[in-house]
């Protein structure tokens, strides 16, 4: 079997994060004896891909790589290829992929997935493959990184290499602009040593001494965070996480300090209380303000995401944000435009909320640096998002010069 992952060539720097999606795939594959070839786009050429003949190949796919997944489709058709697509996006729009003539679609986690399509891979041509969700993360092998360039594959984080690593997965949050495939409401976690077990591989095999938690919110379990920070300060490295600024405290994050943990990153997504309400992000700006302050006092460094655009957006709420940032002081942060990804309940019921969705390529529809808003408030129309979120960036950039990371 083949897996192909997509290019990002929308990212500044494709290379910051190793596509573990995948490479946990490949893991699986590779544990019940199948043989396989991985085939990384943002590194090998495109013209790659007509050699491959009467294979089974597998693709990766976000919204935003969506348009390179079938480019690939096109190219792998040509010769008698079966194609199987998984990830976000296909978890998201399954029929959509089956009518641009993928043979099958995994919906939701892969991992035991592509087993039991494999067993029977003509059966399964033409149909949506629907995965239960995992409960036992412990049961996945670590991702392959072997079979990428994992040497290219980091991000500079404290004078040192660091990769990401997903400690659980799942969210139980209902933020309206988020969608929540394909990992579910249900938080489910590893356990310490499954997670210290694969931390010290990547220290022994992949020389990586920095480490990135990219679970929706590493301190949702505020027991297990603690006990696993006493396991993470016999290892000599340093880490950050993504968190919710209602999950931390004064006496959690000196535990987590102690173990390493430099910065947090939390989505504070407006300054306003009433964007907050409208966008159901269950947080205020005075617990946003309060998160920032008593990180700082451990020590901790916090990077801030900020989107402008979302529904009831208007110029006193943009000044909110603005006076959010001069009060808080973050030490990193992302301004972003709102991107009305599909699953997104904003997307999906706009009358719910004071939003007009405009028509967003799936091309565009990344990001990270993207200037173009999709959407408009009733107030605000989409130049006047994509100036405002320029100003603000002009703004705190010139004042703090701290920049805005990967």
């Amino acid at each position: 079997m083949i897996l192909i992952n997509p290019s990002v060539k929308f990212l500044d720097n494709p290379f910051a994060q190793p596509p573990l999606g995948i490479l946990y795939i490949a893991s699986v594959l590779r544990e019940n004896g199948h043989h396989l070839e991985l085939i990384d786009l943002n590194e090998k050429k495109f013209s790659k891909l007509s050699k491959i003949n009467n294979e089974i190949v597998g693709i990766s796919s976000m919204t935003a790589t969506y348009p390179e997944a079938k480019k690939i489709l096109r190219v792998l058709k040509k010769n008698d290829n079966t194609v199987i697509i998984g990830g976000v996006h296909p978890s998201i729009r399954p029929k959509e992929c089956l009518n641009d003539r993928f043979d099958i679609v995994v919906q939701g986690e892969g991992e035991r997935a592509i087993i039991n399509i494999l067993k029977n891979i003509r059966g399964y041509k033409g149909f949506i493959y629907h995965n239960s969700f995992i409960r036992e993360l412990d049961t996945i092998p670590f991702p392959a990184r072997d079979m990428i360039n994992y040497k290219k594959y980091y991000q500079e984080f404290e004078n040192g290499r660091a990769t990401t690593i997903i400690p659980s997965r799942g969210c139980p949050y209902t933020c309206g602009f988020c969608c929540k495939q394909p990992w579910g409401y249900r938080v489910r976690r590893r356990s310490i040593g499954n997670v210290i077990t694969e931390i010290q591989e990547c220290m022994a095999k992949y020389d990586y001494t920095r480490f990135v938690f990219e679970d929706d919110t590493f301190t949702f379990n505020r027991k297990w965070t603690i006990n696993l920070c006493k396991e993470l300060q016999k290892l000599d490295i340093l880490w950050r996480c993504l968190t919710r600024t209602d999950k931390v405290d004064k006496e959690l994050l000196k535990f987590m300090y102690y173990s390493g943990c430099r910065e947090i990153a939390v989505g504070i997504e407006s300054g306003s209380d009433k964007i907050l309400t409208n966008i159901n992000k269950k947080t205020t700006r005075k617990i946003n303000i309060e998160c920032v302050k008593i990180a700082h006092d451990a020590r901790i460094k916090v990077k801030a995401f900020l989107i402008l655009g979302l529904p009831g957006e208007n110029k006193n709420t943009l000044k909110e944000t603005e006076t959010w940032m001069e009060e808080a002081q973050p030490d990193w942060f992302d301004i972003t435009l709102f991107k009305p990804y599909p699953g997104c309940d904003i997307r999906d019921n706009p009358n719910r909320y004071d939003i007009k969705i405009l028509p967003m390529p799936y091309e565009e529809s990344w990001f990270k640096g993207n200037i173009k808003s999709f959407v408009a408030t009733s107030q605000l129309s989409a130049t006047d998002l994509e100036n405002a979120r320029a100003e603000l960036l002009d703004k705190f950039l010139q004042i703090s010069n701290k920049a805005v990371r990967q």
